[in-house]
């Protein structure tokens, strides 16, 4: 039997069956891999920026806009895992941050923002006083207040972004190691 490049299609007696067969033969999903790009983050650089924002925030305890930036500072990963932990989209989080600041950061400056941190994740990186360091502090601001505040009512027909098991009870759930499995899988390797 020819293969499907090969067939003549206009021949009457071809049998489609088998050829039909042979495409979704190689056919395969690809939803469960991704490119790996030059902004691709690894698992330990990842882990990296945790440790920093763990000790940045005295293992959770002391979580305010000073201490985040503090971790950001010394390792910009950081800033991703914190958005991370918020659930954020960078629009998503421009726009949360725009909401609840007054500091204007549009969707295209929070992408930029992310891929920068993700560029050079562990390359320390002090925040001055231009703008894009502002809308970053702006960020930390917004995602802090969040994270303070928990999931808060919502109408029974809606449920809150933060309704999960690391943010339900907002930073209250990150001192306790058994209610995300991140953490967990953290302290086996981290001492945690």
């Amino acid at each position: 039997m020819p293969l499907r490049f090969e067939a003549d299609y206009g021949d009457p007696s071809v049998s489609f069956e088998p050829l039909v067969d042979e495409i979704f033969a190689e056919l395969k999903s690809s939803f469960l891999e991704m490119p790996r790009g030059e902004g691709f983050i690894d698992y330990a650089t990842f882990e990296r920026g945790y440790q920093a924002l763990k000790r940045a925030t005295g293992d959770f305890e002391t979580v305010t806009p000073a201490t985040v930036e503090g971790a950001v500072a010394e390792a910009p990963i950081s800033f991703i895992v914190f958005r991370t932990i918020l659930g954020f989209t960078p629009p998503e989080w421009a726009y949360i941050t725009t909401e609840s600041t007054e500091v204007k950061v549009d969707q295209g400056a929070a992408r930029s923002i992310d891929r920068n941190m993700r560029m050079q994740p562990l390359t320390p990186r002090p925040l001055k006083a231009i703008l894009t360091d502002q809308r970053i502090r702006a960020m930390i601001e917004a995602g802090v207040k969040i994270l303070l505040e928990g999931a808060t009512a919502t109408l029974p027909t809606f449920i809150h972004r933060l309704d999960k098991a690391d943010t339900r009870e907002g930073i209250k759930a990150w001192r306790r190691p058994q209610i995300w499995g991140f953490r967990i899988q953290l302290s086996s390797t981290s001492g945690f």
